[in-house]
């Protein structure tokens, strides 16, 4: 459960710089700019309950700005309040379709793989599974939807289809440490002592 945890923590982090958030929109949207860049920022640093009231704050002036909408479901999931983050992340992709389509396919794999990570806290396999196959149709070059859905895969008992979405994460990222640890755990579990060792010698 922690290592999905720890992938929305990452997505968290990767927002748009404070300069091309701001170009999106007129002026609502360049007064609610830097208050979701100052909140991402503090949320970098651990400081959720004064990124979400920055993005409160944020979306008090404009109800609709996606990225105001998108942080602060990340800031509540990650403080573990699932349904409302869900409920967030369903604001924001009603949104997707006003957005250019590089920053809505973006974002929309970004909302997926995160509704995923709430589907697994709730065990709700089946419904990960898709939310995470969404992520990856959206943005395939983006390892996060891929790592994840191995994992899915390595708990639901189905060491080949991760090993298959873990490779997949190493062809995109091959310095992925968590993708190069699970892959060589499922080796050790399969007894491939030599595919194992390969793997732990890529290690840091």
């Amino acid at each position: 459960m922690q290592r999905f945890f720890l992938a929305v923590a990452l997505l968290a982090l990767s927002p748009f710089s404070a300069t091309a958030v701001a170009a999106l929109g007129g002026a609502a949207r360049a007064e609610v700019a830097p208050a979701v860049n100052l909140a991402q920022l503090l949320a970098a640093q651990g400081e959720w309950e004064r990124a979400e009231e920055l993005l409160q704050r944020a979306l008090e002036v404009d109800g609709d700005d996606v990225w105001a909408l998108y942080d602060l479901a990340v800031v509540t999931q990650h403080r573990g309040a699932l349904t409302p983050a869900a409920d967030l992340y369903a604001r924001a992709e009603r949104l997707l379709p006003q957005q250019p389509a590089a920053q809505a396919a973006l974002l929309g794999a970004r909302i997926a793989n995160n509704l995923g990570v709430i589907c697994v806290r709730q065990a709700r396999w089946e419904a990960a599974a898709v939310a995470f196959a969404r992520a990856r149709a959206l943005m395939p070059s983006d390892p996060d939807g891929w790592f994840n859905a191995g994992l899915l895969a390595q708990r639901r008992g189905d060491p080949l289809t991760a090993l298959q979405q873990f490779a997949q994460v190493l062809r995109l990222q091959p310095g992925h440490v968590e993708a190069r640890r699970q892959s060589a755990e499922i080796y050790l579990q399969q007894g491939a002592l030599a595919e194992a060792t390969a793997d732990l010698n890529e290690l840091p």
